[in-house]
């Protein structure tokens, strides 16, 4: 069956069966490999992408689901300017990552973003922060991290100085 859908901003189609894995399509017919199979049951957020601007987790998404859709891959999402505001702000705190967790990390970090882009101190998100799939970081430093991401992103459209 040929599945069509729109790829990091690019139309493309793949030959597949349906029931395949939308991760196992990135991976294997796209190169795309930020996108990892780890837990295969959506819980460890390896393999998060964005179908239509929601984070999924592409592991339990069968590709006959992302006809039509928009996907984003980590691969493209870093080289947005929301990808470089939080990639900035995970240096700038020192947070590491560690390859497995990366897409969940970033893609969480910016829906949560999105949602409260006036965020100023790492208390109003601590419970976001609880709640990822992450143990490469202290819970405390990306907390630290999603505040600097917010400030970027705050700074690079309103022009807001660093500090406010």
């Amino acid at each position: 069956m040929k599945i069509s859908f729109n790829l990091n901003g690019e139309n493309v189609s793949a030959e597949t069966l349906p029931t395949e894995r939308l991760v196992t399509i990135l991976r294997n017919k796209f190169s795309l490999c930020l996108s990892k199979m780890r837990c295969g049951e959506g819980n460890c957020g390896a393999c998060t992408v964005l179908l239509d601007g929601v984070p999924v987790h592409s592991c339990i998404i069968p590709v006959y689901a992302a006809a039509g859709c928009e996907i984003i891959t980590l691969e493209h999402f870093l080289q947005t300017e929301e990808g470089k505001d939080i990639e900035q702000a995970f240096k700038q705190a020192n947070v590491k990552t560690c390859g497995f967790c990366d897409a969940d990390k970033y893609f969480s970090v910016n829906e949560y973003i999105n949602k409260n882009p006036a965020i100023k101190n790492s208390d109003e998100i601590r419970a976001m922060v609880e709640n990822m799939n992450c143990q490469c970081v202290k819970h405390q430093r990306l907390g630290g991290a999603i505040v600097l991401a917010a400030r970027n992103r705050r700074t690079r459209k309103n022009g807001e100085k660093h500090g406010k």
